[in-house]
């Protein structure tokens, strides 16, 4: 990655305050290729979204305290994905970003409904894309369902985190409402520019060589699954589109 004078000035005019430049990892790159060629009007099928079921005295200015700790807590979920003088992709870390919070109030809807008066208003909340180089690429919505019964929902694209990873941050948001948002209480969070500093020790020519061998034989496109019409296109979704029910 080379980084000249000039994208750092071009970069600092749109983002002040820029606090690091990364490269993509190989999986980021193709998911950016993906997010980029989806049109307005397409599903970006790695939009992903987690709901999770609260029950208690939730203190929602507190919550959100929370939700600005993930973020000031975890730099890869303030990046921004741009392209350099050259043309290649990059993503920036920014500094001072607040996290995109709002509250809406169902209780009306679910006394009359039921809880799935609700799901419309998730799948909604899925279909608003992101635009890559515009962060964050992490929304948060609480929504009050009455009798201090919630849902709190964050949406995020795939390009920052991972299926494995969204448990993860959601632990971490429950011990920052427990620590109101301050992050000093828990333990440090290792820096996903750690993992792209391996990522870039790697041997790519190794690398290609050895899945060239597994694909060996392959002349052709290969289905690894049958294709069936019935199943449209959906959101990467799976495992992170469950709810969690948590007593606060």
């Amino acid at each position: 990655m080379n980084v000249t004078q000039s994208d750092l000035e071009r970069w600092e005019s749109r983002y002040r305050p820029v606090a690091d430049v990364w490269p993509l990892s190989p999986l980021q790159s193709g998911l950016l290729f993906h997010a980029l060629m989806t049109a307005d009007d397409d599903i970006d099928v790695y939009t992903m979204q987690a709901v999770l079921d609260l029950e208690g005295a939730v203190d929602a200015e507190r919550l959100h305290r929370a939700a600005q700790g993930l973020l000031d807590r975890h730099t890869n979920l303030r990046t921004v994905f741009v392209t350099d003088d050259e043309g290649d992709s990059v993503q920036l870390v920014l500094d001072d970003v607040q996290v995109p919070w709002r509250t809406v109030d169902m209780s009306s809807e679910v006394a009359s409904s039921g809880v799935t008066a609700t799901v419309p208003f998730w799948r909604e909340e899925e279909t608003r894309g992101f635009v890559m180089d515009t962060g964050p690429l992490m929304r948060f919505v609480l929504v009050s369902l009455g009798g201090d019964r919630y849902q709190l929902g964050v949406t995020t694209h795939h390009v920052l985190i991972d299926g494995w990873s969204m448990p993860l941050l959601m632990q971490d948001l429950m011990a920052l409402y427990a620590t109101r948002g301050d992050t000093s209480m828990l333990p440090r969070a290792r820096s996903y520019r750690s993992f792209l500093e391996w990522v870039g020790t790697r041997d790519l020519d190794a690398s290609r060589d050895a899945w060239s061998h597994v694909f060996d034989g392959f002349d052709e496109p290969t289905l690894l699954a049958p294709q069936s019409p019935r199943h449209p296109a959906r959101r990467a979704t799976t495992a992170s589109r469950s709810s969690w029910t948590r007593s606060v």
